[in-house]
């Protein structure tokens, strides 16, 4: 029993060792091809990257009758607060589904001359609810240019006033913002190259690992005592030809002296 418990811990010292060593001896062809990588991807994604500006704004749907200075727990009850939740829910499958006010955005502010078409619109657009509210959600749009951002999340939001609202008493919490407050999206290129870098690290260092381990040529002492099990009694020092060179010269040197 302690015989084999020895003999797994060798065994895992010795694929430990492995590990280790196939890392000191390839881990600057690995850091290599690796950076190389991650800096290609840079170069790409900061060449192509183009920022895009969101407008956002948020909508509340309340109806009058329930009082705001009621707890959360007594609104959430109430009956009045669960038709403003089912009106809610209304406006966004309206807001994500309808083609008529899309059409109706596009023609009021005259961009299909400049390729802007509903579904391009619906593409840039998004509907959701604001956190856990039931009540509260939000209109996104986003473009690659800010004046375009701002000026079709307003025009929604007026085409959602005038045209859909029927019920509700819904109000917007914050005004559309002008395309100056609008921040560009950041760039990703750092990001993404540090995730091909360590991905790529790990990878190769895996694999060039599974290959050392998997080579079955004889190239040290400790792999002959791996193949046949006994140690080795000695071994024939292998002798550059920088070495041989490096003697000769030593020895004139000496019998001239």
């Amino acid at each position: 029993m302690k015989e084999n418990i020895n003999k797994e811990k060798n065994e895992f010292e010795l694929n430990l060792l492995d590990f280790f060593y196939t890392f000191k001896k390839f881990w600057a062809l690995i850091f290599a091809v690796a950076l190389l990588a991650a800096a290609l991807v840079y170069l790409y994604i900061s060449a192509t990257f183009v920022p895009t500006y969101t407008a956002d704004v948020k909508i509340c749907v309340f109806n009058s009758e329930i009082d705001e200075s009621d707890p959360f727990s007594k609104i959430t009850n109430n009956n009045e607060y669960a038709i403003a939740a089912a009106l809610t829910q209304s406006y966004m499958d309206i807001l994500k589904g309808s083609r008529d006010y899309l059409d109706d955005v596009v023609a009021n502010l005259g961009i299909a001359a400049i390729g802007y078409t509903p579904s391009k619109v619906r593409s840039e657009m998004s509907v959701g609810l604001v956190g856990e509210s039931e009540n509260y959600f939000y209109i996104k749009v986003t473009d690659t240019s800010a004046n375009m951002a701002a000026l079709i999340a307003e025009e929604i939001v007026e085409i959602f006033f005038n045209d859909i609202v029927y019920a509700g008493n819904p109000f917007l919490v914050d005004d559309v913002p002008s395309p100056e407050r609008l921040a560009p999206s950041s760039s990703p290129a750092i990001r993404n190259s540090a995730i091909v870098f360590v991905l790529l690290f790990a990878v190769m260092l895996f694999a060039i690992t599974l290959f050392h381990k998997n080579d079955s040529r004889i190239c040290f002492a400790s792999d002959i005592e791996e193949a046949v099990g006994y140690p080795v009694l000695g071994s024939i020092p292998y002798i550059s030809e920088h070495s041989k060179k490096s003697k000769k010269i030593s020895a004139r040197s000496d019998e001239r002296k």
